[in-house]
């Protein structure tokens, strides 16, 4: 039998000197692979890249040491603050953590876009870790983080495909806070699917998502925070993370279990609670129900209205309000041109189109 343990975002800081508590590190320790995704790179003396939309973070050298007491034998890099610090602090990073697999972020294309396979108990699992598009994201013949939508992505998936039993996408995408998956995040995760993927690991969002069958291959959209100081998690809250629980026999997937978790003193540890179990539950039901689009419907309309509306405006020079009326006057009498940091946010991010081009659709049937 073999036990693979998937977990949410985690970002260190300096303060901590533990990621998890004793229960939840037992469990992890029961799994013979456990993967994460390390949001921000271990420190390094270089200087950040610009970006806009999210802050810019790093992690403490205690980190590698910090992994390894907790469990985690697999880190996946591909996601949208592991560049903060460019090359040299994801270089630097894939230095510091060699006592580990990582993948899905490194200083060379070739690096950038491979896979990773391990054979246990007679079976060959592949690994591939891939992100939404995000400054830093490798995209012409340099490094960076591994970008879903790149063109090397098919011929990556083949390669996998062929030299594994149970190939396994580990993705980092969607819209955060939402507990629903978008339309179009749907549509690609099934098409990774169909392109010969098993099982789908999903995490960004910060907050869990369902899980749903398609043809013969698992989907679990979200698994949220491992552990998020800058995202609301709170001690008791219910559905912020989870981590996810895979048992095989052979080529065979006989068990599995999304496992919520909540915060102990500060610690994400297991939550057993009836009521973490059943929001677990319902989440996927989401998926299923009737109700789907108009879910949907209503995060979009919320999310236009409260965030990306705003967002366009302020790139372009816009406004609706009369504090955005003075902004933009004073931005025209300084003669300050369109923010195109902001523009490319909103144009190459692909959750933040998608938003978008969900909320115009819905509202023209309106």
């Amino acid at each position: 039998m073999t036990r693979l343990l998937f977990a949410g975002d985690l970002l260190v800081t300096k303060d901590h000197t533990k990621i998890a508590d004793t229960t939840l590190t037992d469990f992890i320790g029961t799994h013979d692979i456990a993967w994460v995704n390390l949001e921000g790179p271990l420190s390094a003396d270089t200087m950040p890249i610009t970006k806009i939309g999210c802050p810019l973070v790093q992690a403490p050298d205690t980190t590698a040491t910090l992994l390894k007491d907790t469990g985690f034998t697999h880190i996946a890099l591909a996601n949208n603050h592991i560049a903060d610090y460019g090359l040299a602090g994801i270089t630097a990073t894939t230095a510091r953590l060699s006592n580990f697999i990582t993948l899905g972020a490194a200083s060379t294309v070739d690096e950038v876009y491979r896979y990773h396979t391990v054979t246990h108990d007679g079976t060959r699992f592949g690994f591939v870790n891939l992100a939404e598009w995000g400054f830093g994201a490798a995209e012409g013949d340099g490094g960076g983080f591994a970008w879903l939508f790149h063109p090397r992505v098919p011929a990556l998936l083949r390669m996998a495909r062929a030299d594994c039993d149970i190939l396994i996408a580990i993705v980092h995408a969607g819209a955060e806070l939402a507990t629903i998956p978008l339309p179009q995040w749907r549509a690609h995760y099934r098409a990774l699917i169909d392109a010969g993927v098993e099982i789908v690991v999903g995490h960004h969002p910060h907050v869990l998502q369902g899980h749903e069958l398609y043809r013969d291959g698992h989907i679990f959209y979200s698994l949220g925070n491992f552990l998020f100081p800058i995202t609301a998690h709170a001690d008791n809250q219910i559905g912020v993370g989870g981590v996810l629980s895979l048992s095989f026999t052979g080529h065979i997937l006989n068990d599995w279990s999304l496992r919520p978790l909540t915060l102990k003193d500060g610690l994400p540890t297991l939550d057993d609670r009836p009521e973490a179990t059943a929001h677990v539950q319902n989440l996927s039901e989401q998926l299923k129900s009737p109700r789907y689009e108009t879910i949907v419907s209503e995060l979009v309309s919320k999310l236009w209205h409260t965030q990306y509306r705003h967002f366009y405006e302020s790139a372009v020079g816009g406004f609706h309000t009369f504090r955005g009326f003075l902004r933009a006057l004073r931005d025209h009498l300084t003669g300050r041109l369109p923010n195109h940091a902001l523009l490319t946010h909103n144009l190459r991010i692909e959750t933040h189109r998608f938003v978008v081009e969900t909320y115009t659709a819905f509202s023209s049937k309106k």
